[in-house]
């Protein structure tokens, strides 16, 4: 399989709560090469689109000159719910409307390069879940109706913005075969890219995206890698962070020999979830200066 042209995101966690994952760029002579941008999730309110936060963070690209943007739609109203009760639920179908003039709202309040249609969509409704994740079930059933959802979002999108790239996925982890079929069904050619997420724990075997992306890769080539880290619960000790600093070249040597469009790494700051933060209390790991080698072509 031929490389794709490959783009490296330095990601970065944004606030007001309202956004998560603003990126910041870094520019260097190999820019063209290693494109710095952004990815940014917005926690939905269909009816008024966040507007002070949106405004903060076009102020932040302007700051930063950011110009290439995912913008990631993952949580639905609780007035739009399919399951009311449950924290993470895909709309109910009678609001697909709705959902899609938000997505275009969206755009054209960040004019984003590419659009992600919510966040790991194959998990299971349940109490337990987080509202960001989309849950929108691991049976065939579930997989249909993401992909319909794409789908209707995509044909909504494309005559008005038909240069925004419209990802599907954001899949934490290999779709179950019922999800996968019912999903490709659903959705149709409806998208331009695919996305995942793959983390690998301190001290076990890492396992590698490569299930996955042959999963993905079988319906599309191009694919975003969206999140990645080496990750440790509890104290976050030197050895890990020598060892995270090596994880990142196994991972660009990856995102490299699986055809991988882009990669993200979650997250630079701000986030604190398992000791994946590049900087932390504006300390930088050593994982951090080579991100920012990589980025600027001298690493």
């Amino acid at each position: 399989m031929a490389q794709a042209e490959y783009k490296f995101y330095l990601p970065l966690v944004y606030k007001p709560p309202s956004i998560i994952g603003v990126q910041d760029e870094t520019r260097g002579a190999y820019a063209d090469r290693y494109a710095l941008g952004s990815r940014v999730h917005l926690p939905v309110c269909w009816k008024q689109c966040h507007e002070q936060g949106i405004e903060i963070y076009n102020k932040a690209i302007e700051i930063a000159s950011i110009h290439w943007t995912i913008l990631g739609i993952r949580d639905t109203p609780d007035e739009y719910k399919l399951w009311p009760d449950v924290p993470c639920s895909p709309p109910a179908p009678a609001y697909y409307q709705a959902a899609a003039e938000f997505f275009i709202r969206a755009i054209e309040y960040i004019h984003p390069a590419a659009v992600a249609i919510y966040n790991e969509p194959e998990m299971i409704p349940s109490q337990d879940s987080l509202p960001f994740m989309g849950c929108w079930g691991v049976d065939w059933e579930g997989g249909f109706r993401y992909g319909s959802f794409c789908q209707y979002i995509y044909q909504a999108i494309k005559p008005v913005f038909p240069d925004v790239v419209v990802i599907a996925g954001e899949f934490a982890r290999t779709p179950s075969p019922p999800f996968w079929d019912g999903f490709t069904i659903g959705v149709g050619d409806n998208y331009d890219a695919l996305s995942f997420h793959d983390y690998t724990w301190f001290g076990q075997p890492d396992r590698g995206p490569e299930a996955v992306v042959r999963q993905l890769q079988s319906e599309c080539p191009r694919l975003f890698w969206t999140e990645t880290a080496l990750l440790k619960d509890g104290e976050c000790t030197p050895e890990f962070l020598s060892a995270q600093a090596e994880h990142f070249d196994q991972v660009i040597r990856q995102a490299h020999e699986l055809g991988i469009e882009t990669v993200f790494w979650y997250t630079i700051g701000g986030n604190g979830w398992m000791n994946s933060d590049l900087l932390t209390g504006g300390e930088q790991a050593p994982v951090y200066l080579k991100y920012l080698n990589k980025a600027l072509g001298a690493g």
